[in-house]
């Protein structure tokens, strides 16, 4: 599996969180990383190869072209530029969009991913969600409706993932996400999972001491139409924080692997603050 690292500047902090958990519950020898970011970010990257360079077997890093800045056009054209880098340059059977509000919450996490994705014998693999609208903004009306499912944008595909669909070359055009852009053509090759745990714009992760659950909470001024959860416990992967709170709770876990049952023996650090790189309040 190649594992993907997208950041740019908005994100660039809680990337290098990421990598530094990464390298906290590493090694990954059997798997490829490329870090992918602008070029005004080199330094980023440079600092992110530095701490997670010798946890996997190889290590690229690719400088996106075009970038903006802003919701959704910075994400679109960042996989835009991505999936066609891969599509083009790079030599793998399938890689993973692992943005930097994922966790691993578990042990062996990308190994078991990894097998999960070779067993379905699907193309796509991730968290088939809902897609919601929003309509009547700042009137009476205001509601969200339901249209479609698409496949979460921080998933496993295939290394010829463009091929697939007849919208990827109108990507950087969309007016919104491009995961939720071309679900009518993706969704069909693609194969659902529990192994992700999909709770977008969450904060403030906590455990509870009496029954161990771990809950978050929505970034303030959300209107999502659903609330956090628990995380699930066949998941192997969070989606969605996007403050330090969770990885700080799962430190203690992973600190231990033998005792993995346990509750963390460390102090949780103090939470920072939620890195918003998508600035806009999403419509989907």
């Amino acid at each position: 599996m190649l594992l993907v690292l997208p950041f740019s500047a908005l994100d660039a902090r809680l990337a290098l969180s990421l990598a530094k958990y990464l390298e906290h519950v590493g090694p990954y020898k059997s798997h490829e990383v490329l870090i992918a970011t602008p070029k005004d970010c080199e330094a980023a990257a440079n600092e992110i190869r530095e701490v997670i360079g010798d946890q996997f077997s190889k290590v690229y890093t690719h400088f996106v072209h075009n970038h903006r800045d802003g919701w959704p056009i910075g994400c679109n054209l960042m996989f835009h530029d991505i999936s066609y880098h891969i599509w083009t340059e790079v030599a793998c059977k399938a890689w993973y969009m692992f943005e930097p509000d994922n966790t691993p919450i578990k042990p062996n996490w990308l190994n078991t991913l990894s097998d999960e994705y070779d067993r379905v014998a699907r193309p796509f693999m991730g968290v088939i969600h809902p897609s919601y609208w929003l309509r009547g903004r700042g009137t009476s009306q205001e509601r969200f409706i339901q249209d479609g499912t698409h496949l979460i944008g921080t998933s496993i595909y295939p290394q010829n993932a463009p091929q697939y669909s007849t919208l990827w070359k109108s990507i950087p055009h969309a007016t919104v996400p491009w995961d939720v852009y071309w679900q009518w053509e993706i969704v069909k090759h693609a194969a659902g999972t529990n192994l992700i745990d999909h709770q977008w714009r969450t904060i403030r992760y906590k455990r509870d001491k009496k029954t161990g659950e771990i809950k978050g909470e929505r970034v303030p001024g959300s209107t999502l139409p659903y609330e956090p959860y628990p995380l699930r416990p066949d998941a192997v992967v969070h989606h969605g924080c996007k403050d330090l709170s969770l990885m700080n709770i799962m430190r203690g876990f992973f600190a231990s692997r033998e005792r993995w049952a346990e509750p963390p023996k460390v102090e949780q650090e103090p939470e920072a603050q939620p890195e918003l790189e998508h600035q806009l309040e999403p419509t989907v």
